[in-house]
């Protein structure tokens, strides 16, 4: 089966190629005859197929996409085995920012990141940091106790935000920095049984400007550390779509206009 977008007036399910599910290949196993290999192919990431602009285009899988392959083993058209696949969103390091003005707030802050790049950038600026693999560990459940008084999700991952909202303590508060595409969804008897505060947070204010210009402007954010790439208006439509495939050691990109 093909579904290939070649003709100039149709878009990727959702103007999203990370949504095309482009080919799927069904051959016996040449080791084994009696098995059969599944091979699926999604988001083609071409340009000039699409009403998207080239440089807003994602590669990767979609976060909240469900990849379902059904198989039928009688004919009667309905499924009678299937294989459905998730998966979360690159990390793209707001974090780092979130947890510089957390820190000038007072806060005590850990910070827990997927990337591995992105966990020993934040070490290295004097945060505590953990991967996510390391939740489990006892040193991070040392330092959660029974949660966090104030838990701020940055990722963007709708994942990531449904989940986070666990690592925040009995009448402690949970905000949402990361803006997505889609539904958040939480056990209503863990929100009561916590009784949370949840807001969501543009910082988008005067006020929120005037703060972030005011502690530059006083030396509490190393913009000098933050800002790892630059670019300019003429350069820019090649920049971007690189840094979306090379993201190791981006943190903050800066557009000089």
């Amino acid at each position: 089966m093909s579904n290939h977008y070649s003709a100039a007036n149709l878009k990727f399910p959702g103007d999203d190629a990370r949504l095309d599910f482009t080919d799927l290949f069904v051959f016996a196993s040449p080791d084994d005859p009696d098995k059969t290999v599944l091979v699926a192919d999604m988001n083609p990431y071409t340009t000039g197929m699409s009403a998207m602009p080239p440089f807003l285009m994602k590669s990767g899988f979609h976060p909240d996409g469900i990849y379902r392959i059904n198989i039928d083993t009688d004919g009667d058209a309905q499924a009678d085995a299937a294989f459905t696949f998730v998966f979360s969103e690159l990390v793209d390091g707001r974090q780092v920012g979130t947890a510089y003005f957390a820190k000038i707030a007072g806060g005590d802050v850990t910070v827990i990141d997927a990337a591995p790049d992105k966990v020993e950038l934040t070490k290295a600026l004097g945060f505590r940091t953990f991967s996510v693999s390391e939740l489990e560990s006892a040193e991070f459940t040392a330092i959660k106790q029974t949660g966090f008084d104030a838990v701020l999700d940055a990722t963007g991952s709708i994942r990531a935000m449904n989940a986070s909202l666990f690592h925040t303590r009995s009448g402690g508060s949970y905000t949402l920095v990361g803006v997505i595409k889609g539904d958040l969804v939480w056990p209503d008897s863990e929100v009561h049984r916590r009784e949370l505060t949840i807001r969501g947070s543009r910082n988008a204010t005067k006020a929120d400007f005037d703060h972030v210009m005011d502690s530059i402007r006083r030396g509490l954010v190393p913009t000098d550390r933050l800002a790892t790439h630059a670019t300019d208006m003429d350069k820019v439509i090649d920049d971007l779509p690189r840094w979306v495939h090379a993201r190791d050691g981006l943190i903050k990109a800066i557009i000089t206009v």
